[in-house]
């Protein structure tokens, strides 16, 4: 039952029944009982299931899905199903399926689909909480743990270990053997809470003789030979034995178990990202590079004229920057200033009104009429799609710094080049002509990291979008 509990597998099937159900009843709406014969319906079908799958294999969501509160759950289906939309309208446009034929019936299954999802995800946990109500389902835990982190051992537990066990005991450790131990006792009364009882005698009698399933082991502080040993009596005595990654005591970072090539590993990163976050970054990239690319073209024929007349030379402005974890790439714009600007940086390097590695001068005499304009409306940018299609840039992201920015680099300033760096970013629509000081772009541009994700990116699209129309931080 356990294993049952613990499955992603059990949530998919649950969620893919979900999807059967409302699919069937959408079409059940819009066709009458003849929907489901016909090869379009067949088609759409598969890709939703198709859809689900996709989202099941690179996203992570389902892993605790038993275990969610409702605002949590909410999200988490709602987020699902948002995704499942936007792989399932990519098919039906790669493969021509009239959307205007299906429109309705996809409509309608993300609606039902949406909430039947929610309320068997909801009606499962409580069928789960109802079955392990008797204490004799629930497995009998013990505990063993540091003086020192204690309390955060508990806490850790009662959080997440919610209906499939009891912690019976408490085991507290010296450097290489058990010092006492504490009893988990509950109150028979209406407020049903617990304490601790510390108990007298030889721990491990008490281990024999009492009803034991399971054993956490959290000691940071312990030595490797007493680990050891102690998971050895433990096994010895048929108890099933979780050790937990903190025992490592190595790093405070995220970490996971995983495989390196045919090597078992610890590993550790400040931010990961899912297989499925990459791709849905990648997509919205390649769309709206698409798109940026015809405005690109477009703009360009106005653009192009207009700065080989005012300063004749190449209307294209090509700059070596620096990419994802240090990777060099050229970066394209309409270019805005006279053609020797750069030799002329270092002159006005003392009038530099940033603090740190970027050179910012307000009224900079090296930017040109038509310059000052497509800059303050950031048409300058628009080739930059032709990088972002590349898959050297991304639409959102962190600002490219340029080489003699890089080679200044102090360690904790490369942590801003994870991802691949961006047209627009959370630096550009805060503000950017207020900011004079690096220090705070880096803070935004890992802020903006940790927080990445596909709605966090929309957000900043359509920020970006208003800060051009009200032509507020653009420098």
């Amino acid at each position: 039952m356990d294993k049952l509990v613990n499955s992603r597998n059990t949530v998919a099937f649950l969620d893919l029944v979900v999807v059967i159900i409302s699919f069937a009843c959408a079409n059940l709406l819009r066709f009458g009982n003849s929907g489901m014969n016909t090869e379009h319906s067949q088609m759409l079908f598969a890709i939703l299931i198709c859809a689900y799958l996709i989202d099941f294999v690179f996203f992570q969501e389902h892993k605790r899905a038993q275990y969610m509160d409702i605002g949590e759950r909410a999200k988490a289906v709602i987020t699902c199903n948002l995704r499942m939309l936007v792989i399932t309208l990519a098919a039906l446009f790669a493969f021509h399926i009239g959307i205007m034929q299906s429109r309705f019936v996809v409509g309608i299954f993300f609606v039902l689909d949406t909430g039947l999802m929610l309320a068997v995800r909801t009606l499962w946990k409580y069928l789960l909480l109802n079955y392990f109500k008797k204490p004799e389902k629930r497995q009998k835990l013990v505990v063993f743990t540091n003086e020192e982190n204690c309390l955060e051992a508990l806490n850790r537990l009662n959080r997440h270990v919610i209906f499939s066990h009891d912690i019976v005991a408490i085991i507290v450790m010296g450097e290489e053997a058990p010092i006492h131990y504490y009893q988990v006792k509950h109150r028979k009364d209406k407020r049903q809470s617990t304490y601790l009882e510390e108990r007298q005698g030889d721990i491990m009698d008490f281990l024999t003789k009492a009803v034991v399933d399971e054993a956490m082991l959290n000691l940071p502080d312990a030595n490797r030979r007493t680990v050891e040993t102690l998971i050895e009596t433990l096994e010895s005595m048929g108890i099933t034995v979780h050790l937990s990654i903190s025992t490592f005591n190595i790093s405070k970072l995220p970490k996971e178990v995983g495989s390196f090539g045919l090597d078992e590993v610890l590993k550790f990163y400040e931010r990961e990202f899912t297989p499925g976050e990459l791709f849905l970054k990648r997509f919205l990239d390649i769309v709206i590079g698409f798109i940026g690319c015809v405005f690109c073209v477009i703009v360009g024929i106005f653009v192009c004229p207009a700065i080989y007349l005012e300063d004749p030379g190449p209307v294209l402005f090509k700059q070596k920057r620096v990419g994802r974890n240090g990777r060099y790439f050229y970066i394209y714009k309409f270019r805005s200033m006279y053609q020797d600007a750069e030799a002329r940086k270092k002159e006005l390097m003392e009038k530099n009104e940033m603090q740190g590695l970027m050179f910012k001068m307000k009224d900079d005499p090296r930017i040109t009429k038509v310059g000052k304009f497509i800059r303050k409306t950031s048409l300058d940018e628009f080739p930059q799609f032709f990088n972002v299609l590349a898959g050297q840039m991304s639409i959102c992201g962190t600002r490219p710094p340029t080489v003699d920015e890089f080679e200044q680099y102090s360690a904790h300033h490369k942590r801003r080049l994870q991802l691949k760096p961006g047209i627009t970013g959370l630096w550009q629509v805060s503000g950017r002509s207020d900011i004079q000081d690096f220090d705070e772009v880096v803070r935004l541009d890992c802020q903006y990291i940790d927080e990445q994700s596909l709605w966090l990116d929309i957000k900043i699209l359509f920020q970006t979008v208003k800060v051009v129309l009200m032509r507020k931080g653009s420098s």
